[in-house]
């Protein structure tokens, strides 16, 4: 899901201010818009580590959703069809099954084989597959957040530089605090959500059984998995948080929804993960907004909420042309 809320719009509006007063020219740096910065962030590098536990080796591009489960029914001669966010505006590109689609800096030579039985499954047969599935799905969510953190620190410190190490003369005295606490308070948010998405990516992790017997004990109320009837022919990983009040809610008031759609004969299986005391809770929303919306409507919420999915291409190229342009319209704004 995005990342727009209060902070990154006062953000954005002191961008604005800083390039109104030339900051960016005056200082010799690139002029950045909120809108160039998603752009940037998408594209920033960040140096990465193997995602398996305590393993610091170099990764290879690694499948976030199964080739055999989740990619492979939507492939036509070795290609599926995944969203593109830059440059904008958002198209759809063909993208290979075998080394682009889905894939991400994710395990080391030796780990990724770990995952080869379960890459060739052309269905999640037990707890351990879901888990397993979404294990990937957090480990690529996680990935993702750190990438977004590396990119906003990249950007404190020159910011910090060009307004307090060595300010721009005649530039006002609070557009330093201004630009850098929203950006503060976003790192902050952005510190939380990785600390969540561990306790999910460990949850998953102990019931995959990947390194042994699966350890049921350990919550296995987090994980749900339902049949969602839908049109939508596509294969999705993402995650969202979700606003929650009440004990326990003091130091972090969103939890996370880590959910992987796989295509079916008659629509998507949708699985997720989240802490367990959400978990009841948000299969129940979920049930009740495909009953009140549709399964279509609901598959549609997830598919502009993140451009980590794939489609038939077949499907995609014969389906409405209002409808495909309204989901890649809505996806610039991820």
């Amino acid at each position: 899901m995005g990342i727009e809320n209060e902070d990154m719009e006062a953000f954005g509006r002191a961008l604005q201010e800083m390039e109104h007063l030339q900051v960016f020219r005056r200082a010799g740096v690139h002029a950045e818009s909120w809108s160039s910065m998603r752009s940037a962030a998408h594209q920033h590098s960040l140096v990465a580590e193997c995602t398996w536990p305590n393993c610091s080796a170099t990764p290879v591009g690694s499948h976030t959703i199964a080739k055999g489960s989740g990619l492979a029914p939507l492939a036509v001669g070795g290609h599926v069809l995944m969203p593109r966010l830059i440059p904008r505006p958002a198209t759809m590109v063909k993208r290979g099954l075998q080394h682009q689609a889905t894939v991400y800096p994710g395990y080391c030579v030796e780990h990724e084989q770990r995952f080869g039985v379960f890459e060739r499954l052309g269905v999640l047969e037990t707890t351990e597959h879901v888990a397993l599935q979404l294990f990937r799905s957090a480990s690529r969510e996680i990935w993702n957040k750190r990438r977004w953190f590396d990119y906003f620190d990249t950007l404190q410190r020159q910011y910090q530089e060009i307004l307090i190490v060595n300010p721009i003369r005649d530039v006002p005295l609070d557009l330093a605090d201004r630009v850098l606490r929203p950006l503060e308070n976003q790192m902050h948010r952005t510190r939380d959500e990785l600390d969540l998405l561990a306790a999910i990516w460990q949850i998953c992790w102990a019931l995959s059984g990947i390194e042994g017997t699966p350890q049921f004990d350990i919550h296995p109320e987090s994980i749900k998995r339902l049949a969602i009837d839908t049109s939508r022919n596509i294969a999705l990983s993402g995650s969202t948080f979700i606003a929650v009040s009440g004990p326990g809610t003091e130091r972090y008031n969103r939890w996370p929804v880590v959910l992987a759609m796989l295509p079916t004969a008659t629509g998507v299986d949708c699985i997720f993960a989240t802490l367990p005391a959400m978990a009841n809770q948000y299969e129940a929303e979920l049930l009740l907004r495909i009953n009140q919306l549709g399964g279509d409507r609901v598959v549609d919420e997830w598919l502009t909420s993140t451009e980590w999915w794939c489609a038939d291409p077949e499907w995609w190229e014969t389906t409405d042309s209002a409808w495909r342009r309204s989901i890649l319209h809505r996806l610039d704004s991820v």
